[in-house]
């Protein structure tokens, strides 16, 4: 590779986060990521008011949720080889590495291309069966099988978008991803409307316009891969599938579409519990977490960006701005989400009113939200470090221990003290616990371990350098 071409890298659009004012540089990009999950937050929600308010009879609005767990199973895994190209990216456009960087985006394209393919054919012909093992109800079989079908049609654009944006991600871009978030949030609501309220396709009406508002966003982003001009620019006579840089995105992204599946196992075990209340508990959980997404969602984008920072620095070699960067991410999330629990905690009742009207639901969403709202700074902790360590390559120990963490000790909680007492409060518990959990195992990996020891390295002999030549 000629200097040129590496000189070019990181001047292209995007941020280069190895050099400039670290706080500035966390904010910047972290604000397009949280916007981005807000805007997708958003036409979820107008999907269930328009399937709801539009589409006659409950076995509609049950077809889609048979095939929910489907999707979100699909969904994480396709998040985790997301995670996966982005950190390899992210090292090679630190390290201004431009052939590297090169092999990775087509690597990751060609990939998506021929895994999304697969899982399409696969999933289409296999849904009926897929259904059966789910125990889907005869009533709404049908329903459910169509609707899912015409889902996996689209597995392709989903895998690619979701690769594509991990890429821009990469090399410092977050306004793209929000925009093509954005186009594909106003193409779905459009969309919804006319094929569920104007043409009366039901169910089948939403999922031809997620088949849509998945596509077209996935041909923007490999478009804008494909018009930029450095050494990464995205072309047909490169797309080929690098063995090493294959297996180097496997390495990060399995661990981390493993760890976002099981905890998703984990979190119906939970419900499964939550059940045994009555309906007035599960409404309550329900208009919980839908609340709870106005905390979660910043200390997400702070994650993200973790792994972004960190991986690009790591590439770069600059492990002194690795402790800067997590350090910032660390107390910017901090005071976000001091705010974020304290407008929440201040404005709980009108929002838990906005889901339900009935009076005993809301107290118990208040009780549980209460509790979780005021420690959810501890999140902050478990999404930062999770997203460094992860940044660095090394996806394995996340992994080990948020699957641990969510699962064993949450699990472990849950049986004990809602056998002990049997109250929503008991199950409310163990979020804090397994927060707090994860949070301390993954701080003592990152300060002791391989990260943490190469970045105390790099500023001891930094400093001994600059004491010799004084």
């Amino acid at each position: 590779m000629s200097n040129t071409a590496a000189k070019r890298i990181g001047t292209q659009k995007g941020r280069d986060l190895t050099t400039g004012p670290i706080p500035r540089q966390i904010l910047l990009f972290a604000l397009p990521l949280f916007l981005s999950s807000l805007v997708q937050l958003m036409y979820n929600t107008v999907d269930v008011f328009i399937a709801g308010r539009f589409i006659e009879g409950s076995e509609a609005m049950a077809a889609v949720g048979a095939s929910s767990m489907i999707v979100t199973l699909l969904i994480m895994f396709f998040n985790g080889m997301s995670v996966g190209a982005n950190v390899v990216a992210a090292n090679a456009f630190g390290s201004k590495d431009g052939t590297r960087l090169r092999d990775v985006v087509h690597t990751a394209v060609a990939v998506s291309l021929i895994g999304g393919l697969l899982i399409s054919v696969v999933g289409f012909f296999l849904s009926p069966t897929i259904l059966r093992w789910t125990n889907t109800p005869d009533e709404i079989f049908a329903e459910a099988s169509s609707y899912i079908r015409i889902y996996f049609l689209g597995a392709v654009s989903i895998v690619c978008y979701n690769i594509g944006v991990g890429l821009h991600r990469a090399m410092g871009d977050s306004k793209g991803p929000l925009i093509y978030q954005v186009i594909g949030g106003v193409i779905n609501i459009v969309l919804d409307v006319v094929f569920v309220v104007w043409l009366h396709m039901g169910v089948n009406g939403i999922a031809v316009a997620t088949l849509f508002s998945q596509t077209i966003p996935a041909v923007i982003v490999l478009w804008s891969l494909a018009r930029r001009p450095g050494p990464e620019r995205l072309t047909m006579r490169h797309l080929t599938i690098h063995k090493d840089v294959f297996f180097d995105i496997l390495r990060v992204g399995i661990p981390a579409a493993v760890q976002a599946i099981v905890i998703t196992f984990s979190n119906v075990i939970v419900q499964s519990q939550i059940n045994t209340f009555g309906t007035q508990s599960i409404a309550a959980f329900t208009a919980y977490f839908r609340v709870e997404n106005i905390m979660y969602l910043p200390m997400l984008a702070y994650g993200q960006t973790a792994t972004t920072f960190v991986g690009q620095n790591v590439g770069a070699g600059r492990y002194d701005r690795v402790r800067e960067g997590v350090r910032s991410c660390l107390i910017i999330g901090l005071l976000t989400s001091v705010v974020t629990s304290g407008l929440s905690i201040l404005f709980a009742r009108p929002l838990f009113r906005l889901f339900t009207t009935d009076p005993v639901v809301v107290e118990l969403a208040m009780e549980f939200f209460y509790l979780n709202a005021a420690l959810y700074f501890i999140y902050n902790f478990l999404e930062v470090y999770s997203g460094a360590i992860r940044g660095s390559g090394n996806a394995v120990v996340p992994m080990i221990i948020v699957v641990f963490s969510m699962c064993v000790v949450r699990l472990g909680f849950l049986f004990l003290l809602v056998g002990m007492f049997h109250s929503l409060l008991a199950v409310a518990v163990c979020y804090p616990i397994t927060w707090f959990c994860a949070s301390l195992c993954l701080g003592i990996y990152y300060y002791a371990g391989p990260l943490g020891k190469r970045t105390r390295n790099h500023i001891r002999e930094y400093r001994e350098k600059s004491a010799s030549v004084q």
